[in-house]
């Protein structure tokens, strides 16, 4: 795969990704993780978008790959509209109460959860589970973006 390739070229100092590489890289995993619309198939799910853009953040937020230190912010700009457009359409939503900073939230947010789901559907909890990464990539894009901008180097 292309992440592989990125990490191994990183690794062995074999290969220098440079922003047009690491623009290739991204749309290349973008477009090898959403599936091509068919009479089979049918579109491209709003899951479909939602995972190709968190394994493309993902490979960005990972150091290891180059693409933090290659890629624009603008092609990460590009994956994060995808990713809310996404959202968007599958509307996603957390549980109540996560991401609470106390810590008496915290270890009552999970009590609340397994309530919901034991009512709920398997589709709630698989929802809230794709929101909770969503939001997690988010985080995590971010503070790379932050990271990387105070940290002029490149």
């Amino acid at each position: 795969s292309i992440l592989t390739a990125l990490k191994d070229f990183k690794r062995c100092n074999s290969f220098l990704v440079d922003t047009r590489g690491a623009r290739v890289a991204m749309e290349g995993m973008l477009r090898s993780m959403i599936p091509l619309n068919n009479e089979e198939y049918g579109s491209p799910t709003a899951v479909d978008k939602i995972n190709a853009s968190l394994y493309v953040l993902d490979a960005f937020s990972d150091t290891d790959t180059g693409l933090y230190y290659a890629a624009k912010t603008e092609y990460v700009e590009i994956n994060m509209n995808l990713l809310l457009e996404s959202v968007k359409e599958a509307n996603l939503k957390l549980p109540a109460g996560f991401g609470e900073e106390s810590g008496e939230d915290d270890e009552d947010g999970p009590e609340e959860e397994v309530d919901e789901d034991e009512d709920g559907s398997e589709h709630d909890e698989a929802s809230a589970e794709l929101a909770r990464r969503v939001l997690h990539a988010t985080r995590d894009t971010m503070a790379a973006l932050i990271r990387r901008g105070s940290n002029p180097e490149r």
